[in-house]
């Protein structure tokens, strides 16, 4: 296959429930494009309903990347993406296809906008010790022993306040890597990706009719065949929204209206995390849009900016 020493896409990124897929799904029908999923939960097989995951008619409709890759017992993690969302971007690429990137898991778009570079797991052992020394004696200890072992690391963390950065250094110093990752590196200027933002107000609506509709569409039953047929199920797709609180209704730990009341408020939880993770870790442009703003009017909004603009570079 022919690789491509540049590739390019359009992204659309938001909260959960913010529209991102409703809105791309219609952009691509119109224009022949295809959709690469950045969203963590929509990689499971068989996890339809509570991860509100393209119908079959859309996903017939439009080629999908980034869904459906693994059996929800299995675990699958940003670097799995990446690889994965690079051979999609070389096919689309080789069959003259626009891609539009789509989602709210910003560790997975940061992997293709900045890139990701394969670091050792983390040491359980160093990290014990250097939390515990955060813990007693603070971040400024902290800093200062890095600083001591190896000041490059140190420059070449931007928030030098952050504890966890700070020990992620010592671990990979104590692994062995004396210079910054790929990924810590600052990357030259390129187009700042489209997102979907609305109150909080808004957002809350939409995700409570959001949860609503899951379990009349079946929630539960989905969530049982899941436990039926993978057993043991991977821990994020245990902990998953939506599918923790129908586990256990099914086991009879709580009623159908406090399943529902948690996921409403886990949901809520999540998207706020989402907006704070991309405005402060993404270059983002943001479309104010509310639950009343008509889908062909956000349409219009995102082919004006995405016209206006060139698509946004992939790291390689």
């Amino acid at each position: 296959m022919k690789t491509f020493e540049n590739l390019y896409a359009y992204f659309l990124v938001g909260p959960t429930a913010s529209g991102k897929t409703a809105v791309a799904q219609l952009i691509a029908e119109r224009n022949g494009y295809n959709i690469l999923s950045a969203d963590s939960m929509l990689v499971y097989q068989d996890m339809n309903i509570g991860t509100a995951k393209p119908t079959v008619a859309e996903q017939n409709t439009v080629s999908y990347g980034g869904i459906n890759l693994i059996t929800p017992d299995h675990s699958f993690n940003t670097w799995d993406y990446r690889i994965h969302a690079i051979k999609t971007l070389q096919d689309n690429a080789a069959k003259n296809k626009t891609t539009i990137i789509a989602g709210g898991t910003g560790l997975y778009v940061k992997s293709l906008t900045d890139g990701l570079s394969k670091l050792p797991d983390p040491d359980l052992e160093i990290r014990t010790h250097w939390e515990k020394i955060l813990a007693t004696e603070g971040v400024e200890r902290i800093a200062q022993e890095l600083i001591k072992r190896n000041h490059i690391l140190y420059d070449a963390i931007e928030d030098k306040k952050n504890g966890r950065r700070l020990i992620r250094a010592l671990e990979l110093d104590a692994a062995g890597i004396k210079t910054p990752p790929d990924s810590w590196q600052k990357k030259p200027p390129s187009t700042p990706i489209l997102g979907l933002q609305m109150s909080r107000d808004d957002l809350r609506t939409r995700i409570e009719a959001r949860v609503h509709k899951m379990y009349e569409e079946g929630l539960l039953k989905e969530a049982e065949l899941l436990q039926q047929t993978y057993g043991n199920l991977s821990p994020a797709a245990t902990k998953g929204i939506g599918y923790a609180e129908a586990f256990e209704v099914i086991n009879g730990e709580c009623s159908i209206e406090d399943a529902k009341r948690r996921t409403i408020n886990r949901t809520n939880q999540l998207s706020k995390r989402q907006i704070t993770w991309f405005k402060k870790q993404a270059n983002v442009v943001w479309l104010d849009i509310t639950v009343d703003t008509d889908i062909e009017n956000i349409v219009e909004q995102v082919l004006k900016y995405w016209s206006d603009n060139e698509p946004t570079a992939i790291s390689q």
